[in-house]
């Protein structure tokens, strides 16, 4: 393959060989140990837990700016929920929207996100059930 980059000249070919093998990274080894029960335990249990982890989405959910297309077809009350394109970027938002405050989102802070969604934009309401289910499905 290196004479097909530098095709005619050996010296190119040898000074990009010895470029590369410099580049190698040294060959690092690991041991491994065994760990007993106890010494896991006391290791696991004095590690903090993230605050961002076990965050909770605030009562007061605000909904964030979609991008410019959407957001165009949610304020002319269009239903863009319906094309998967749209649908999908509007899942997208609002997923990128609670994980700023939990990791780990539940069902309650998806529930939420898509009340605080419907209040703003009540067109996007199911006709039956409890008007949410199918946007967070």
């Amino acid at each position: 393959m290196v004479a097909h980059l530098f095709q005619g000249s050996f010296k190119k070919q040898l000074t990009f060989m010895q470029l590369v093998s410099k580049l190698k990274e040294p060959v690092i080894t690991l041991t491994l140990e065994n760990v007993t029960p106890e010494e896991w335990d006391q290791s696991t249990s004095s590690r903090p837990i993230p605050s961002s982890a076990c965050g909770e989405l605030p009562a007061g959910f605000d909904i964030p700016v979609f991008p410019r297309d959407v957001q165009a077809l949610l304020d002319n009350k269009q239903p863009c929920y319906k094309t998967p394109k749209y649908r999908n970027v509007i899942v997208r938002v609002l997923y990128e929207a609670v994980a700023q405050y939990t990791m780990y989102p539940t069902n309650a802070d998806y529930v939420q996100a898509v009340k605080s969604l419907i209040s703003k934009y009540p067109f996007l309401k199911d006709l039956e059930g409890n008007g949410y289910v199918s946007e967070y499905l």
